[in-house]
């Protein structure tokens, strides 16, 4: 499982944005047997213009690809992608990515942000983070998943049995 889509609510979204870039720049693509790599290729070169053609069609769409940075030009990488004003109809918010690309949707509420993640055919995984453990109840209660995690990125364990709702 990875984090494909983003759904920030309202003032939220700003300093998640530039976390997210942060943390994405941080990224070092490369050999996937250097143990200084954190991103290595995707597995070959059609899925690779399978994601290049998903992020030019939310450009396109009107997203904003707001990083982009180098990547080998040997192999099957592609770049750690952020996309911003990606809207719930966009391919990039509607297939399973499986890249390196994080497409970043904005809702006005708990509520809207829920309906964004639930109007896709895809549930593997999920995160919810807040501080307000009322709203991570009822979102985690509401949200299409086969697995939730709160406050944290590490909803799927591989050493346990685990399974995804709708198509995943």
């Amino acid at each position: 499982t990875a984090t494909s889509r983003v759904i920030a609510i309202g003032s939220a979204t700003a300093p998640l944005r530039a976390a997210i870039v942060e943390r994405v720049t941080a990224l070092r693509a490369g050999d996937p047997v250097d143990p200084t790599t954190s991103l290595g290729p995707v597995i070959d070169t059609a899925a690779r213009d399978r994601v290049a053609a998903m992020v030019a069609d939310a450009e396109t769409d009107g997203a904003q690809v707001v990083l982009r940075p180098p990547v080998p030009s040997v192999g099957a990488f592609h770049p750690a992608t952020v996309i911003d004003g990606v809207t719930p109809g966009m391919r990039v918010a509607q297939d399973e990515v499986f890249g390196p690309v994080v497409a970043l949707m904005e809702a006005a509420d708990l509520e809207a942000a829920i309906r964004i993640h639930n109007g896709v055919a895809y549930g593997l995984s999920g995160s919810i983070w807040t501080r307000d453990v009322g709203k991570a109840l009822r979102a985690a209660k509401a949200l299409q998943a086969g697995v939730i995690s709160v406050n944290s990125n590490s909803s799927v364990h591989t050493e346990a049995p685990f399974g995804g709702y709708k198509m995943s």
